[in-house]
């Protein structure tokens, strides 16, 4: 009898968990300040609270943390113990400030696969929270529609179904303190604003908490030294030349395709990886990474404003696992009238080769708003490469570019001029190359 009894009780268990409508869980993280600015810093934890709200009642969606993230990354066997035909997804998102722009880039992770399964660019003025929550809403419900359990029809009368429960008062609770901080939050945002136009007195400075630091799955790239954040340019150095050939000044072919001399070398910023990250301290930061197929890189960041000026400075190191290792750094600085300048540096180190690459950059410019469309950014930039893939390869590139941003779309316009000049240990009289890209971009 007692069997029986076990045996029955097991059956309406398997029952329960094989016949109940599946489910989609959403694993939604903090977002991630990349630039590290204080002044929009509540926003990482802000997004996150507004896309609660919105999603807490759809049908079929089930909301997790980092937590619930972490407790089902130590023991993947849960997601067996799901209804069947139930989806696990991981929200990944990051965010920046330009003058008065917040761009969002949005990743889905499969977390059973770990696969992408979209990507969304989204952008809105800084004193329009509303409407960028909007947008980002219908963003994350568009994602996520592909994976929503499709719900059939009740073969039952209306009658017959059951009666949701009345909503516990707590959660009501918990709704409304949300509701109040982000109006205290927009609030705050407002009277910085205001106080930036000189609509209001003496700012009360914020008491900016110190939080530590935190491992995070990073599915994209993020150099340690990006250069100008402000430099417009299509692609990095020698992208409008990958499948462009060499020719000597008696116009026969080298043997060499352009890309065998011009690139750039930039260590954290070609894998897949987890990453850490430590706590902001007086502008510095450190950070650490494990790359998905072997190796890691470390590497230093300093962001920072000092008497109209935005400084921004990172060095890192980089090996593959393989034999292969690479360093560099880079210093960008940036006046409150809109002129830029950056200096770049880097150089690998290839164990089973005798060339072992060195690049430098240095590019200067000015960033303004000179009309309704968006920022005009005009960038004139110099680099060298020495020993790309053969010692005694060097390219050299002097590029001139107009960038033209699309505020009501996202999106920018790019119009460049590039040329390329080469040499080889041999002195070898080759052809320049002149290039002239123009490229158009949108954020969907």
């Amino acid at each position: 009898m007692l069997r029986s009894k076990q045996t029955i009780i097991a059956l309406i268990a398997f029952s329960t968990i094989a016949f109940s409508a599946p489910k989609t869980f959403v694993y939604i993280l903090k977002f991630e300040n990349t630039e590290r600015d204080e002044s929009v810093d509540w926003l990482a934890q802000g997004f996150v609270d507004m896309l609660n709200a919105q999603l807490t009642n759809q049908q079929g969606v089930v909301l997790k943390n980092r937590q619930d993230l972490e407790v089902i990354m130590d023991n993947r066997s849960l997601m067996l113990h799901q209804p069947r035909g139930s989806k696990n997804l991981l929200l990944l998102g990051k965010f920046s400030r330009s003058l008065d722009n917040i761009q969002i880039n949005i990743q889905l992770i499969d977390v059973a696969t770990w696969e992408e399964a979209d990507r969304r660019k989204i952008s809105e003025k800084y004193n329009e929270i509303p409407k960028l929550n909007i947008k980002l809403t219908e963003a994350i419900q568009t994602m996520l529609t592909p994976f929503l359990p499709k719900i059939a029809p009740s073969k039952y009368p209306a009658l017959l179904e059951s009666k949701p429960s009345p909503m516990d008062k707590s959660y009501a609770r918990s709704s409304s303190e949300v509701g109040i901080e982000i109006d205290k939050s927009l609030e705050a945002l407002e009277a910085s604003m205001d106080i930036m136009a000189g609509a209001r007195g003496i700012p009360i400075k914020p008491n900016y908490k110190k939080s530590g630091g935190e491992w995070s799955m990073d599915i994209t790239s993020d150099p340690f030294i990006s250069g100008d954040p402000d430099m417009a340019e299509a692609g990095k150095d020698g992208a409008a030349l990958s499948s462009v050939r060499v020719r000597t000044n008696a116009n026969a072919d080298f043997g060499a395709l352009a890309t065998a001399f011009v690139g750039t070398i930039d260590p954290g910023a070609d894998a897949n990886r987890v990453r850490y990250d430590s706590a902001k301290f007086s502008g510095f930061s450190v950070h650490g990474d494990l790359e998905y197929g072997g190796g890691g890189s470390v590497g230093a960041k300093y962001s920072g404003t000092v008497a109209g000026l935005t400084l921004k400075a990172g060095i890192g190191y980089e090996a593959d696992g393989g034999g292969t290792d690479m360093q560099g750094a880079s210093v960008a600085v940036k006046h409150s009238s809109g002129l830029h300048l950056a200096l770049n540096y880097g150089e690998q180190n290839v164990d089973a080769s005798t060339a072992d690459p060195e690049w430098w950059r240095i590019a200067g410019g000015y960033d303004a708003k000179m009309n309704s469309l968006g920022n005009t950014n005009f960038t004139v930039a110099y680099s060298e490469k020495e020993d790309e893939t053969v010692k005694g390869y060097k390219g050299e590139m002097l590029q001139v570019a107009v960038k033209q941003s699309l505020d009501a779309v996202g999106g920018a316009i790019v119009l460049q001029y590039d040329n390329y000049s080469f040499s080889d240990a041999a002195n070898t009289g080759l052809k320049d190359i002149d290039a002239v890209v123009l490229e158009t971009s949108f954020n969907f």
